[in-house]
């Protein structure tokens, strides 16, 4: 009915910044490293097992992210945003293409 609490952010959904980002970022790591083959970890400052959570005010436990390569990583960077539901694919696929094109621009400006 409408009367309820809006969860949905108060910002256009295409192109996904998000999406942009992680294209970019996991976009110059692959041209700068030569490979999309990379075994790294990613652990959020939330999930670090010393913030508490705001509610119960318990500490957190830790969440490590363990990858095989930059485009695992960039693949779940890309349907985060869709599962919570604030964008659709196609602002993701634009943003994520977006993101590229901007690291291979950078990139070959600095190489």
């Amino acid at each position: 009915d409408g009367s309820g609490t809006n969860f949905t952010p108060a910002f256009p959904s295409y192109v996904s910044g998000h999406a942009t980002f992680g294209g970019a970022v996991f976009g110059i790591l692959r041209l700068f490293y030569g490979t999309d083959t990379m075994q790294f970890k990613l652990q959020s400052d939330e999930y670090n097992g010393i913030t508490k959570d705001s509610i119960t005010n318990k500490i957190r436990p830790v969440r490590t992210r363990y990858y095989q390569s930059f485009t695992q990583a960039e693949d779940e960077n890309f349907l985060g945003r869709i599962y919570v539901g604030v964008h659709w694919r196609i602002d993701q696929d634009a943003g994520r293409t977006m993101g590229q094109q901007i690291a291979s621009y950078i990139f070959t400006q600095k190489h």
